[in-house]
């Protein structure tokens, strides 16, 4: 398999993956935020699909997850109806690990491009999944904590969040 159609490829598993996730998550906050990266990963397949055609003209903005702006800003309504269990827990660092092989993915290619305009590309596409990467790492981290995390509030300095 070429790199561009193995790209390609875990774009649309991404899809399939988040779609499955934003059907899990109906009932809470979630639900829009995978939709919105189920559109960054379409938009993503699209940009390859005009790659292997040789038309690619301009990279779109991130509109998807810009929307979202600092979603922890609002932490209290993102996790209303939310549950944290250990199985949202390895759904968030599943996906964060998918996100982290997109990010060595697209580096490789970055790294093997000949063009400038392959090289945009490849870095446009890489800072999208470091973007993903940041919102799963970021929800881990929230709702893992409480599972990894006890102290009495009296004693030692504790990060923020």
């Amino acid at each position: 398999m070429k790199s561009l159609e193995y790209a390609l490829q875990t774009e649309l598993d991404g899809i399939d993956f988040y779609l499955k996730q934003a059907d899990d998550n109906k009932e809470n906050a979630l639900h829009k935020i995978f939709i919105m990266l189920v559109k960054d990963e379409n938009r993503h397949a699209e940009i390859i699909r005009k790659m292997m055609q040789g038309a690619i003209d301009t990279l779109p903005d991130n509109e998807a997850l810009a929307t979202v702006g600092s979603i922890f800003d609002g932490a209290e309504v993102l996790s209303e109806g939310m549950y944290s269990s250990s199985e949202q827990l390895a759904v968030y660092r599943l996906a964060r690990e998918i996100e982290s092989k997109g990010i060595d993915l697209y580096l490789q290619l970055f790294s093997d491009a000949r063009s400038d305009s392959d090289k945009a590309v490849f870095k446009y596409l890489m800072e999208q999944e470091r973007q993903h990467y940041d919102l799963f790492d970021e929800l881990a981290k929230r709702v893992g904590r409480p599972e990894e995390w006890v102290e009495s509030a009296e004693f030692g300095a504790r990060e923020e969040y």
